[in-house]
Formats: structure tokens, sequence, C-alpha cells
């Protein structure tokens, strides 16, 4: 994941906001959407069944295999 560090007047608004606020570009192109992390689940919107907490411990767990083997797994499996 990429982070961007939004300045303190647009961090005030994103932040301020209790909508899915929609990102435009000086150009007014959409360049993406935003909902903030202090916004309660609304009606329609996902649900995770795992607290902040819980969250921040599962970013911190490094399981799983490396990136070269399963390449190179799917290299013997699917040889070009």
């Amino acid at each position: 994941m990429t982070a961007v560090i939004a300045p303190a007047k647009l961090a005030d608004q994103l932040r301020d906001s209790a909508d899915l606020i929609e990102v435009r570009d000086e150009a007014g192109q959409t360049i993406g959407y935003f909902l903030s992390l202090a916004v309660p689940n609304q009606e329609g919107m996902p649900k995770t069944p795992y607290s902040i907490e819980e969250l921040q411990q599962l970013r911190q767990q490094r399981t799983g295999k490396p990136l070269k083997e399963i390449l190179e797994r799917l290299e013997r499996t699917y040889p070009s």
C-alpha cells in the first residue's frame, strides 16, 4: 500500500466528512474515493468482523511464502 500525505486543510476536510468523498484533480477528473475511518458503519457499507486493533495486528503478521518461491512454483506449473 502506498501512503499519501495530505496537506492539513485537505486532511481536515476529509476527516470531518461523514459521507463518501469523490476526490478530483485540478482538471476535475475523478482520481478516487475516500471514506474516513472515523465514520461508523452505515447501512449498505461493508462491515468487517475485526476491530481496528485486530486489523493492525494482522497487518504486522508476515506469514506465507516468499514471492520468489511462489513465482518459481508458478513457472514449474505453467511453463511459458
